[in-house]
């Protein structure tokens, strides 16, 4: 990810909080609305302990092949 704020220790103090919160987590937007590649996003949200579900949008079926591939692919 390119946001400097986000870091390890930012990362596990924001993690602690909504682990507190005892809440289950939908992450949506998961593309930041098509700045990010598939590959990128979804390599990152498999290491957040925290996510319990990914809402994944796609508006066109090659999207669809190419995003739910990439998913499969990372999920392995």
């Amino acid at each position: 990810m390119d946001c400097n704020f986000f870091d390890s220790d930012n990362r596990n103090v924001f993690s602690d909080m909504v682990n507190s919160l005892n809440k289950e987590v939908i992450a949506n937007r998961t593309l930041a609305t098509g700045i990010l590649k598939p590959g990128e996003a979804y390599d990152f949200l498999k290491n957040i302990d925290y996510i319990d579900a990914v809402c994944v949008a796609v508006a066109k079926s090659s999207e669809a092949e190419e995003t739910f591939s990439i998913i499969n692919n990372i999920l392995e």
